[in-house]
């Protein structure tokens, strides 16, 4: 008798399990429609995932934080595709960066969205580790602030630029693209440094092996 219910909670929690992770409705996962899932799976929701904690070090990374409903935020650790931590918290500060980090080894490099609590427990944790900003997180505020389609011939040449990010594969390609920026913020400079040039030292940008570049941050010059 115990082992038919084992098996029915194993049955319980698959089904869970693919709706949780796929495109199905609740009412399309599985017989007796939406009520029934709900009542037969509720249990599932009381299930907390464990991590272990393994001490490696890994390569790379990735860091970064998912807002959901009633005021909470999920941090997230990242490593060859699996999540070996995370930090629950209300906003993404300081305290709950280092809280994450406590648990996992300093990486060699870490991929982070710039976010300042990030960023300030990173020196702190980990004062030794690269930094490299997600491409995405930088072709997302460049479209914030450009839109899709710029109205000025300086925005839609920055938009180009910012693209082509993302295609850089060799130190060559990314030399050359540190070239473009500076000789595009030497022609229209930057709004937010009150008239200031800005320019991206030399080596912030870094072709990594297989594909994408790191970046760094462009700083004011003079």
């Amino acid at each position: 008798m115990r082992r038919r219910a084992d098996l029915a909670r194993r049955a319980e929690l698959d089904r869970f399990v693919d709706w949780l992770m796929g495109k199905d409705s609740q009412a399309e996962i599985g017989p007796g429609g939406g009520r029934t899932f709900r009542r037969s799976t509720q249990w599932c929701w009381n299930i907390e995932p464990v991590v272990a904690v393994t001490g490696e070090i890994h390569g790379q990374v990735q860091m970064d934080g998912i807002y959901l409903g009633r005021g909470w935020c999920c941090l997230i650790a990242i490593a060859n595709g699996h999540v070996i931590g995370w930090q629950w918290c209300d906003t993404e500060k300081s305290a709950a960066w280092l809280a994450l980090m406590e648990a996992i080894p300093a990486p060699r490099a870490v991929v982070i969205d710039g976010g300042s609590g990030l960023a300030s427990a990173l020196s702190r944790a980990w004062p030794e580790t690269r930094i490299q900003r997600c491409l995405v997180h930088v072709q997302r505020n460049v479209r914030t602030y450009l839109t899709l389609r710029p109205r000025t011939d300086a925005g839609r040449a920055l938009r180009r630029i910012s693209l082509a990010l993302t295609r850089l594969k060799t130190t060559q390609e990314a030399a050359a693209w540190v070239q473009v920026l500076n000789q595009w913020n030497t022609e229209h400079g930057d709004p937010t440094s009150r008239g200031r040039p800005v320019s991206v030292q030399p080596g912030s940008v870094r072709a990594r092996p297989g594909g994408t570049p790191t970046t760094g941050c462009a700083r004011p010059t003079g």
